[in-house]
């Protein structure tokens, strides 16, 4: 009997594998020619590869895991279907039956890799229990600290005096004014004009002001890498684990490049995964709500990543409301906490409303990236179906919208074209414009949302994005490949020190021509889709394994990837937050759950 449903199983998977095989052309990112897989030795490997896949993992599996696993393969298979149709022809074609196919007979196969990590995951876990914080531990943080920074030197001095790049221009004029744009965040845009301005003047130049910056930003991001992986990482996973992400922590190029950036992005990055850490030790040890110190650096973490992101206040806000219906057991605790980063938070805002002089942002465009990149596409590609008198309101109020098909990635054309005061003025018009366009043209609104964040759940993107005129991340100060006026500017040179010549062209390389993606499996390291995977593969981990508490740090993780697919571009500063925890939620999946009694 045994036999029989091992032939059984067998014969599936045989067939699985060679649907999938069939339709592998179909998966690719790329228009391949008639028999350029079918008539090939290739093929054979192809079917081998996803049916010792599916052999192998679904051999041994039980019905909830296989349920959920399935469910998540399927979205794995969507995004994927979907991801590639998009890139390749602009359209996700969602309406078409061989896409529909295509997602289920790739799902098997993404099941078969989700269980996979389910049952691997646990593996990584070192077999000591957990000890508690000694010398030891403060002596290895200062050591792994230097480690760290030391790596990134020779990065600094082959792009010397840092990356002063995206918004860094206009946070420096605001400062030399005295007046500063609610845009950015007012404590980033204060500390990087004091470094590259105040201390520049000191030192006789804004190079050396800048270099300043690049090394404290240096300091405070190994820091807390290092508190990162001392506290947490290498308690939970194996040494030979923990050192892989040492390692990637001190050599991923991405890690130095984005130390050295004057983007705000940055100490944001920090503080979110410092916070996320606290969330991921509460969650499995409620009781720590009982010590003042936990929760004041709790409260702390919120604060911080409130004043560097300004979408930061919703996302604690959400997070504390979830962690309070979860741990009612602490709800005093947690009502303090909440109380005290409201406060926080309050008396930051009128302290700055006071010192300095505050220009509100225009809140409205930043919010309405969406929204335009969808009415946009209804009157560029679905014109037919509109009146010309909707037409003739959507470019009203996006005088840029014939653009769309050039800048179909970035958002930023498009929203700044927007006349906000028109919105302002009647919005229920606005919006009824809106309605009435989606209801009419769903699959361009569809279309439009997918092509902006293809990038976010789409692992096989390729960059630079040739729909979006923005790099994946900057690297040559702002100036250097797009022309600003150095009347109104302040731009600073990018001088290699003596002997980093050469780095400093590799990097650039890096950087520009994205020559990372030529090689096989180390590419996906810097896919911006990665972390969305690897958390929703923790998160119904989580679920299979009952750990309810345990669902709360990476809903945090999963609520600010959501605020990241209302932006207008996809870029690498963005999910840069998400690369630092990522380590952080694989090394949960080692936890044990201890029910509260």
């Amino acid at each position: 009997m045994q036999n029989a449903k091992s032939i059984i199983l067998k014969t599936v998977n045989a067939a699985v594998a060679l649907a999938s095989a069939v339709c592998t052309p179909y998966i690719l990112k790329d228009h391949l020619t008639n028999f350029s897989l079918s008539n090939s030795v290739f093929s054979v490997l192809i079917f081998l590869g996803y049916f010792f896949l599916l052999n192998f993992s679904l051999k041994k599996i039980d019905k909830k895991c296989l349920i959920f696993s399935y469910i998540l393969g399927f979205i794995f298979s969507a995004f994927m279907i979907f991801g590639r149709n998009i890139y390749i022809n602009g359209f996700a074609n969602i309406t078409q039956f061989k896409t529909w196919a295509l997602i289920i007979v790739f799902s098997p196969v993404f099941c078969a890799l989700v269980n996979m990590c389910f049952n691997y995951l646990p593996s990584i876990s070192r077999t000591s229990p957990r000890k508690p914080l000694s010398m030891t531990d403060k002596k290895r943080f200062f050591i792994i600290w230097c480690l760290i920074f030391f790596a990134w030197v020779p990065v600094l001095l082959a792009s010397y005096p840092g990356v002063y790049g995206y918004d860094s221009v206009y946070q420096i004029n605001f400062y030399r004014s005295g007046t500063f744009n609610l845009q950015h965040p007012i404590a980033h845009t204060y500390l990087l004009g004091f470094f590259v301005i105040t201390i520049g003047e000191l030192l006789g130049g804004y190079e050396a002001g800048m270099c300043c910056y690049s090394v404290f930003q240096m300091l405070f991001l190994s820091a807390t890498l290092s508190a990162i992986y001392t506290f947490y990482i290498s308690k939970k996973i194996k040494n030979r684990f923990s050192i892989v992400i040492l390692l990637l922590f001190m050599f991923l190029p991405t890690n130095p490049i984005m130390a050295i950036s004057a983007t705000k992005d940055i100490l944001f990055s920090a503080f979110f995964a410092l916070t996320t850490m606290l969330i991921l030790i509460l969650a499995e040890h409620p009781a720590h709500l009982k010590s003042v110190r936990f929760n004041i650096a709790l409260t702390a973490g919120f604060f911080f990543v409130s004043i560097f992101r300004s979408q930061g206040k919703y996302l604690v806000v959400l997070i504390l409301f979830i962690t309070l219906i979860a741990l009612w057991k602490y709800k005093k605790q947690l009502i303090t906490i909440s109380l005290a980063f409201i406060v926080l938070l309050s008396v930051y805002n009128k302290s700055v409303s006071m010192i300095f002089n505050v220009v509100p942002g225009n809140s409205l465009r930043e919010m309405m990236s969406v929204p335009c990149m969808q009415l946009s596409r209804a009157a560029v590609y679905n014109y037919n179906e509109l009146t010309q008198e909707e037409i003739n309101s959507i470019k009203s109020y996006i005088g840029k919208y014939e653009q769309y098909n050039n800048d179909a990635g970035i958002a930023d054309r498009f929203k700044g074209s927007l006349d906000t005061e028109k919105v302002k003025s009647d919005p229920m018009k606005f919006i009824s414009l809106w309605t009435r366009v989606g209801l009419k043209c769903p699959s361009a609104y569809i279309d439009a949302f997918a092509r902006l964040t293809v990038g976010y759940w789409y692992p096989d993107m390729n960059y630079r994005d040739v729909k979006a005129y923005h790099p994946y991340w900057e690297y040559y100060p702002t100036g250097v490949l797009v022309p600003f006026d150095e009347t109104k500017y302040l731009l600073l040179k990018q001088t290699p020190t003596k002997g980093f010549g050469m780095l400093n062209k590799l990097l650039a390389s890096f950087s520009y021509n994205n020559s990372y993606q030529k090689l096989p499996v180390v590419s996906i390291l810097f896919s911006s889709a990665l972390p969305l995977w690897c958390a929703l593969i923790v998160f119904a981990y989580k679920l299979y394994k009952k750990q309810y508490r345990h669902l709360i740090p990476v809903l945090f993780v999963l609520l600010f990837i959501g605020t990241l697919l209302l932006g207008p571009v996809v870029l690498y500063r963005y999910v840069y937050p998400l690369y630092l925890v990522t380590p952080l939620l694989i090394c949960f999946c080692s936890s044990k759950y201890e029910k509260e009694v």
